[in-house]
């Protein structure tokens, strides 16, 4: 099962590259871009929002991983008692 997500998510990977590069390449459309550009030049930037998202994805997991376990326990019934 993860080698068939690792070879999906590369294939999204690769379409949505090659799509950016049309646009801002070959179609010359920068505007939306700047942002991208002014933030990409700074990494500090980039690994604080990293933290940041890694944080927020942590919190929002455990409150998630609570509810999901009861809806699931029971979809399938499968609880341990």
């Amino acid at each position: 099962m993860d080698q068939l997500f690792y070879v999906l998510t590369i294939g999204l990977d690769c379409i949505l590259l090659a799509s950016l590069i049309y646009v801002i390449d070959f179609l010359n459309i920068k505007k939306w871009g700047y942002f991208f550009e002014v933030f990409g030049r700074n990494p500090l930037f980039i690994y604080l929002l990293s933290e940041l998202g890694v944080s927020i994805l942590y919190f929002y997991q455990q409150k998630w991983s609570i509810l999901l376990s009861v809806d699931l326990c029971k979809y399938f019934q499968r609880c341990r008692r």
